[in-house]
C-alpha cells in the first residue's frame, strides 16, 4: 500500500497568552481554572501572570486557591516546563531565560530511581 502525503511548512505566530485567554473565557470557569493550573504546574509563571492580568482587566474573578489533595500524597514531579521533547519546544519560552538546560535520554528516568529529586530538580529539561 503506497501512502501519499504532503508536508506544508509555514511560520507560526508567537505564543500570545492574551489571545489564548480570549478564546478560553467563553468556555467557562472550569476551563479557565484548568488552563491556569496547567501554566502554574509547568512553571510558566510569566504566562500565568499574563493570564491573571487579562482576567483582572476583564473583571473576571476566578478562585485559584484550591489545593490539590491528590498531589499532597504523591511524589512530586520536578518537571518545571512543558513540552519536554526537543522537537516541540519553543526556544523563546520564558522557562529558558537564565536556566540550566538538561538533555537526558528517555530511559534515564526509568534507570535512575531518584531521577526527579537528584537530577532534574530546578532544571529545565
Amino acid at each position: 500500500m503506497d501512502l501519499e502525503f504532503e508536508i506544508t511548512e509555514k511560520e507560526a505566530e508567537e505564543y500570545n497568552e492574551k489571545k489564548v485567554m480570549e478564546n478560553i473565557i467563553s468556555k467557562g470557569e472550569n476551563v479557565i481554572k484548568a488552563h491556569l493550573e496547567h501554566l502554574k504546574s509547568h512553571g510558566q509563571f510569566t504566562w500565568f501572570n499574563q493570564a491573571l492580568d487579562f482576567l483582572k482587566e476583564k473583571g473576571i474573578k476566578i478562585d485559584i486557591s484550591q489545593e490539590n489533595s491528590f498531589e499532597d500524597n504523591q511524589i512530586k514531579s520536578e518537571i518545571s516546563n512543558w513540552p519536554i521533547q526537543l522537537h516541540l519546544i519553543n526556544p523563546l519560552a520564558p522557562y529558558f531565560k537564565n536556566s540550566d538546560l538538561l538533555i537526558a535520554a528517555d530511559c534515564m528516568a526509568f534507570s535512575f530511581a531518584n531521577f526527579h529529586g537528584k537530577i532534574i530538580s530546578e532544571k529545565v529539561i
